[in-house]
């Protein structure tokens, strides 16, 4: 019987399926940082986003805090209609539906 040597033909079907493997290795890692700069940039986004509403609320908050002594008038308003929803709460009740007052300042 002929002696077939096999192992060179074992050998470069080694070398074959390592370089495949060390192939798809390298596919993964490059995935993986392809999905880690993605979620950096998709989160780097959402944090400017973020920061753009915040300033938008400090703005209206400054606004509305600078208009807070313009409604010191509505206060008074406010305290007149209860004033006269009291004397109203006397009367009887068909009088009393034209003294209610509207709490929409």
């Amino acid at each position: 019987m002929a002696k077939i040597n096999l192992l060179p033909w074992r050998a470069e079907r080694r070398r074959q399926r390592e370089r495949e493997f060390y192939t798809m290795l390298g596919a993964a890692a490059l995935a993986a940082v392809a999905v880690l700069f993605g979620w950096w940039y998709w989160m780097g986004l959402r944090l400017d986003n973020q920061d753009a509403r915040n300033a938008y609320l400090t703005d209206q908050i400054k606004s509305l805090t600078d208009s807070l002594p313009k409604s010191r008038n509505s206060t008074r308003r406010r305290q007149s209609c209860s004033r006269a929803s009291r004397l109203s709460s006397s009367f009887r009740p068909a009088v009393r539906r034209w003294f209610t007052c509207s709490t929409n300042w």
